[in-house]
């Protein structure tokens, strides 16, 4: 009874924390959600079908198969529990406006506590500025089937390593157990999180290091490396255990070839891989495109002289912190190590927080030091420029890919709309199955950028997906259509041979109580 008490206690500590810490950054904490506002509004009010999000409209078309066999199992968990097991684009945008900004806050309350409740000036909103604004999160996001439930889980992987890094011994066993089941719930949501969660280990432990390192304290640091890291490394595979068990629970195949195809080493030769690896990271790191910029080895440098400093006098200090200090740069990276194959830019979630951090502590360092001079005025100068230097361009790019994706959707439906109707006017009814022949690529103009799946018309993925997606597309918006079968999509390609292309006129035929669209 006594340990429970106490335990709540530390609880409602951590909560009040947390209050105090809003309650004497107000601005700052309402600047988030004002700036998420300004950055994600616009596309948050289009009311659009996106790409991967179609199937979920209709609950005969939902399948959380897929889900299951990437080992994503929380993911089916939420929408179970909220009831969202059909797209509700207006839950799921209201939760994301909510829960994005509230995560952000949860990350650098983190940061705050480890560094003794002591802020980087201007921290908070540099943090906030470079975080939100990466173009990583339009990839992402661009997921409106997933939106909400990623949105929720990264508050609770925050919350997780608050946790169980408070040393506090009373409740400490109910806080760890509490933070695994958080931890191992994020880990069954996103892979991304596994990373996101390690980089966090990382950037917790430098703040260890920075304070607590000493000939008196150094066996405290190194028991807290090796219990985060069996701790993490346990949480790691009991999801895997979870993700297993649900799979064979539902009568599901664990694995697909969507994770096997990525894992290149031994498949191509040591020179490609090498290659794969070199380019990428060089792409993350330095090169200028619309994900990635040279913001990256800025950070680097200005972060190896910052820890030189910071370290000063402390040479074994010294050396671990520029070690946890690369380890924190390329945990990011560990997927791309790993497989030899360039991940999926919108899974990066961990070089987000890593260059968000970063950026924050290294431009409150220079302010700090240009206070300290007396060169206030040059200080607001300075950070104001790199601020625009850093957040602009990262903006820019995202809201381009927003943009983009808006207007390929929207395209999407207007022709999605002209092909119903008119094949309703050649004489279909409502509920006819519809196949759709060929492909038709996308137009885009100069004000667009194609990324990942950004910028992609359903149109150009019949192919791969035999028609389904245009078919679930437009069940989504409402079009009265049904799935044809085998026999009528052979029966279509047949009859395909002797049709002109839509939109020319003939490239639409309705026969034998089916409808027929050749792209």
């Amino acid at each position: 009874m006594e340990n429970r008490i106490s335990t709540d206690n530390r609880i409602k500590s951590n909560a009040e924390e947390l209050y105090a810490y809003i309650s004497n950054h107000k601005v700052s904490v309402l600047s988030v959600w004002i700036f998420a506002i300004l950055v994600y509004g616009a596309w948050c009010a289009q009311n659009i079908v996106t790409f991967d999000a179609e199937g979920l409209y209709n609950p005969d078309d939902g399948s959380y198969v897929f889900w299951y066999q990437l080992g994503r199992w929380s993911l089916v968990l939420f929408k179970d529990i909220f009831n969202v097991t059909k797209i509700n684009p207006y839950f799921q945008i209201t939760l994301f406006g909510l829960l994005f900004p509230v995560s952000v806050v949860l990350w650098w309350f983190c940061f705050y506590r480890w560094n003794r409740n002591t802020g980087f000036k201007p921290g908070l909103v540099v943090f906030s500025g470079i975080y939100l604004t990466h173009p990583i999160w339009a990839l992402q996001f661009s997921y409106r089937n997933q939106m909400e439930a990623i949105a929720f889980l990264m508050c609770l992987l925050p919350l997780a390593l608050i946790l169980v890094t408070d040393r506090s011994p009373k409740g400490r066993v109910c806080r760890i157990v509490i933070s695994a089941v958080l931890a191992i719930i994020c880990f069954g949501g996103y892979q991304s999180f596994m990373f996101m969660y390690g980089e966090g280990v990382i950037l917790y432990l430098l703040f260890r290091l920075y304070y607590d390192y000493t000939d008196s304290k150094k066996k405290d640091f190194w028991k807290e490396v090796l219990f985060l890291t069996g701790f993490t490394a346990a949480c790691f595979v009991a999801n895997s255990v979870i993700s297993r068990v649900m799979c064979s629970v539902n009568g599901i195949e664990y694995g697909t070839s969507y994770l096997e195809g990525q894992f290149h080493w031994g498949s191509y030769p040591l020179s490609e891989n090498l290659r794969v690896i070199g380019e990428y990271l060089f792409n993350a790191m330095i090169a200028n495109n619309v994900i990635y910029n040279c913001l990256g080895i800025i950070e680097v440098a200005a972060g190896v002289i910052l820890i030189c400093f910071a370290f000063r006098g402390r040479v074994r200090a010294r050396i671990l912190g520029l070690l946890l200090f690369i380890a924190s740069w390329m945990t990011p990276f560990a997927l791309l190590f790993v497989t030899a194959s360039a991940p999926v830019q919108r899974s990066q979630f961990a070089f987000v927080l890593t260059i968000a951090f970063w950026g924050a502590v290294e431009t409150g360092a220079l302010s700090k030091a240009l206070i300290k001079k007396n060169m206030t005025d040059a200080k607001v100068l300075v950070i104001a420029v790199i601020l625009i230097a850093m957040i602009f361009p990262q903006m820019q790019n995202n809201t381009r890919l927003l943009y983009t994706e808006y207007m390929t959707m929207y395209t999407d439906e207007i022709q999605l709309w002209t092909i119903y109707y008119q094949a309703l006017s050649k004489g279909a009814n409502e509920g006819y199955p519809i196949v759709f022949v060929g492909g038709k690529a996308n137009y885009v103009t100069g004000a667009m950028d194609e990324e990942e799946v950004i910028g992609y018309s359903y149109f150009e993925f019949n192919a791969i997906y035999s028609g389904q997606k245009i078919i679930e597309a437009m069940r989504a918006y409402g079009m009265n259509v049904s799935f044809p079968t085998e026999e009528q999509r052979a029966f279509a390609n047949e009859v395909a041979g002797s049709m002109d292309s839509w939109p020319h006129e003939g490239g639409i035929v309705v026969r034998d109580g089916l409808i027929i669209v050749k792209m």
